[in-house]
């Protein structure tokens, strides 16, 4: 059976996600900046991606696959507390897991490459 949430997210134009023209896009993954709720950057961060196109789309994926960095307007600490207050399950795509061999939401196993 197809999971509609997955295909969602593949019908989504990435292309599209306004942080992809970004002058510098570890903005979005430096883990200092992303963590810290309450920084300048983070003020910035989210007034950049208010508009962007894709923006629910990234949130959903971003909740839904335990991602580092900013994503959807969202620190990884913020959807952490999202999960927690909503009982939300997700998926996290570690080294840890992926080189154990996890099975993904597709039903496929995750692995490395050998």
């Amino acid at each position: 059976m197809d999971n509609p949430q997955r295909v969602r997210w593949a019908n989504v134009d990435w292309e599209q996600a306004k942080c992809i023209g970004h002058k510098n896009p570890d903005w979005f993954f430096d883990y200092e900046i992303a963590r810290s709720g309450d920084s300048r950057d983070v003020r910035e961060q989210r007034k950049f991606c208010s508009d962007c196109p894709i923006n629910l789309d990234c949130l959903d994926y971003a909740l839904r696959v335990d991602v580092r960095g900013f994503w959807g307007g969202t620190t990884r600490e913020e959807r952490m507390r999202i999960r927690r207050q909503t009982g939300m399950e997700y998926q996290s795509l570690t080294f840890h897991n992926i080189s154990k061999g996890v099975v993904g939401e597709d039903g496929r196993e995750i692995r490395k490459s050998s």
